[in-house]
């Protein structure tokens, strides 16, 4: 299927039936636009990859050792897309010259080679472990995509060369190369006190020449406690670990030539000659990514494994983000590269807990416990109320938060949402969007069980987040369209309804209305509590490996995803609000065979 349809769902609520009696598409007399023709396009996908790796070391000396390892991959694509004649109204009267298709072809050839040199010095109470090594990396990819229209007819609609017009819509080859030299120093005291100390520096041709290198390095310490004199005679602790670190990361993730002025291929001949448009603006300057990240974390194993836990604190602060900044239409471009003055902070606490329950020879059961609780901050932005992100993000708030207009419901004289007119000016405008809601995830996490008993095996997991997210009112139209509504939108305000949630209908003409809804699109009356507990999988496992006493280990299996979801989200799935298909509740079934 080429198109989702989704929000085909919002059909008028008397829309004629999408078959007829015969089976065939519904045009009522073509007086129906029927959503259903969409299935008669088309998309295919082939992918074919190949990867080898290779690994090789030598000791040179007890201490000395050297090493390589390295690999190949390559990875073809084709993708097609076909969009027939059938698609549109039958009253349209077009034919095959209507048809066309689009297919793309995709290349991509990658190596990667590191060698290293490992040094390592054992003594009494203590061992020393440095490593220097280097990597080199290369990527290219060529990407051709062509379209074909006016097709003798659609029964051809996969052969390019039966089409009347063939436009290359795409012919690019972009190399990417990656360049890094490493060193860890390993330090092991007593084995019980760790330290870890990391540097490196990596280059990427994602940069101009002036900033394609970045240095970044980490440090981090642990203390295996549990094997101190104190805690040797105890029946109760088996492993307990205390550790920490700090360091700095980069990244380059923002695609290839951004740094360059570059061109495109205009379809639009001017003097009967190919033209070209300039797509991006020359900046050399901007440069990597940074991260700073400290993390400290507890490790803790009690009885012979039977309760293990951790807790782990982590703050990231990232800085220099490789974003477009926003232009001005006037400079004919809607933005450059480059690195945002802003820092931005993510710091949180993580635990996981796993038990094992019952353990015999015939039940076993064990349960995980995982969860999560970040924090998002935005610490610094320097001319923020300057910037095109002043009514957009908030210094000290998180860049989840969202500055929206405050309900206050719907005027009973009007009929229309009315809104906390925040500055008294008497008009709602943006200086009056100032209540801040925030968007992000508050805390999620997950539960998971297994249960073995003889040859069967049952396995589930419980996912849950708290979360605020729009409602699937942020992505309609207003009330008085002819398309098709969830019932709540049947409280509106009416002579028999004065005290309803919604403003009452109207029709496109009316400005008031129109401009109300919008705003109400803009407000805290969009935004929800989308908190949910899902059984996000579910599987069932019978080994039959005794029972055809053969030496094979096969096994029958039936697994199902999206189970059953928890929530007061009143729209399809808490997890995909914005009118897309949400996660599918499916079921499969197989076995596995090992010899």
């Amino acid at each position: 299927m080429a198109t989702d349809l989704t929000r085909s769902i919002f059909l008028a609520p008397n829309a004629p039936d999408l078959y007829d009696d015969e089976g065939n598409l519904n045009w009522e007399n073509n007086t129906f636009e029927n959503p259903l023709a969409k299935l008669n396009a088309r998309y295919f996908s082939e992918t074919s990859d190949f990867t080898s790796q290779m690994k090789m070391s030598y000791a040179i000396s007890k201490n000395l050792k050297i090493g390589i390892q390295g690999g190949l991959s390559t990875v073809k694509a084709k993708e097609t897309g076909t969009l027939p004649s059938t698609v549109m109204n039958p009253s349209l009267n077009l034919g095959s010259e209507y048809s066309s298709i689009k297919q793309s072809f995709v290349n991509q050839n990658n190596w990667i080679i590191e060698p290293t040199i490992n040094f390592s010095s054992l003594r009494t109470n203590s061992k020393w472990d440095f490593l220097i090594g280097c990597t080199f990396e290369e990527r290219i990819q060529t990407n051709f995509r062509i379209e074909a229209s006016n097709f003798i007819s659609n029964d051809f609609l996969l052969n390019t060369k039966s089409a009347t017009n063939q436009r290359i819509l795409n012919d690019t080859e972009t190399i990417y190369r990656y360049s890094a030299f490493f060193g860890r120093i390993n330090y092991n005291l007593l084995d019980r006190y760790i330290l870890n100390i990391t540097g490196r520096r990596d280059g990427s041709s994602r940069f101009g020449d002036n900033n394609r290198f970045g240095n970044f390095g980490a440090v981090g310490a642990a203390w295996l406690f549990s094997r101190e004199k104190l805690f040797e005679s105890n029946g109760w602790l088996n492993f307990g670990k205390l550790r920490a670190s700090y360091g700095t990361s980069g990244s380059d993730l923002i695609g290839d030539y951004q740094y360059l002025n570059t061109y495109g291929i205009n379809f639009q001949k001017y003097d009967n000659k190919i033209a070209l448009d300039p797509l991006r603006l020359y900046n050399p300057d901007f440069s990597w990514e940074t991260n700073k990240k400290v993390e400290a974390a507890l490790e803790l194993e009690f009885f012979s494994g039977r309760l293990a836990t951790s807790v782990a604190w982590y703050q990231n602060r990232s800085s220099s983000q490789l974003v477009g900044i926003p232009l001005p239409g006037t400079t004919g471009f809607s933005s450059i590269q480059s690195n945002l003055a802003a820092t931005v902070q993510n710091r949180g606490l993580e635990l996981t807990l796993r038990t094992i329950n019952i353990n015999n020879d015939t039940f076993q059961w064990t349960s995980s416990f995982n969860l999560s609780i970040p924090k998002n901050k935005l610490i610094a932005f320097p001319n923020l109320a300057e910037s095109t992100y002043a009514n957009q993000y908030v210094i000290g708030q998180s860049t989840s938060v969202r500055k929206v207009y405050h309900l206050l419901g719907v005027n009973k004289e009007t009929g229309l949402f009315e809104f906390e007119d925040v500055n008294k000016d008497g008009k709602i405008d943006v200086d009056d969007r100032t209540t801040m809601i925030n968007l992000g995830i508050k805390m999620f996490g997950g539960l998971q069980n297994q249960f073995k008993y003889k040859n069967w095996n049952v396995d589930f997991l419980w996912q849950f987040a708290k979360q605020n997210t729009y409602t699937p009112d942020y992505n309609i139209s207003s009330l008085g369209r002819g398309v098709n509504r969830n019932r709540k939108l049947n409280d509106y305000f009416s002579d028999t309804n004065l005290d309803a949630f919604y403003q009452q209908p109207a029709s496109e003409s009316n400005s008031s209305a129109n401009q109300a809804f919008n705003n109400y699109k803009l407000s805290d009356g969009v935004i929800t509590d989308a908190s949910f507990l899902r059984l996000k999988s579910l599987q069932l496992q019978y080994k039959c490996s005794e029972i055809l006493k053969s030496k094979l280990d096969m096994s029958i299996y039936l697994q199902g995803y999206n189970l059953i979801t928890i929530t007061k989200f009143w729209g399809s799935d808490p997890e995909s609000t914005l009118g897309h298909l949400p996660a599918l509740r499916t079921f499969a079934i197989g076995f596995s065979l090992k010899y």
